[in-house]
């Protein structure tokens, strides 16, 4: 990975946890918990990397009261950059 990389994804972070409602990170497996959010339309917006791979989703969820799933992987990513 160049530096560059890395600079850059800082800095995604850094815009996207400025606008977001609520940030968080999930695991490995793509899940994370998250409690009290209210019922309707909004976005999971996310980047993610490894050493060789970086991702970015930016996916429309209607959220309904009580549980709701999510995950975020190679099937709902938005770009992708090998």
């Amino acid at each position: 990975m160049s530096p560059a990389m890395g600079v850059s994804y800082a800095k995604a972070i850094d815009v996207l946890s400025a606008r977001a409602v609520r940030f968080f990170i999930i695991d490995s497996e793509g899940k994370a918990a998250l409690e009290d959010l209210n019922s309707g339309t909004c976005y999971v917006c996310g980047i993610g990397k490894t050493k060789k791979k970086s991702g970015i989703w930016n996916v429309q969820v209607e959220l309904k009261p009580g549980k709701n799933n999510l995950l975020l992987d190679g099937k709902n990513m938005t770009g992708r950059r090998i």
